[in-house]
């Protein structure tokens, strides 16, 4: 099981530098997810890979990066 975190910041990074490594960005239209690099595949959206643009998150979503799941 993975965990909760609470997003205060306007960026949230998530995973391990040279693994892999994910970052949660607060906008005006809401929070984005987008995939920053490493050396395994992209961070998993609700089962979907991120791709390479940033993505829209909703309340719920589950995401997993490296090899645990938030």
């Amino acid at each position: 099981m993975g965990q909760i975190m609470a997003l205060n910041k306007s960026i949230t990074r998530l995973g391990k530098p040279g693994e892999q490594v994910a970052a949660i960005a607060k906008r005006p239209q809401g929070y984005f997810i987008m995939h920053l690099g490493g050396s395994t595949a992209q961070p998993i959206l609700n089962g979907s890979n991120v791709g390479t643009q940033a993505t829209s998150l909703k309340h719920g979503d589950i995401i997993e990066v490296g090899k645990g799941s938030v």
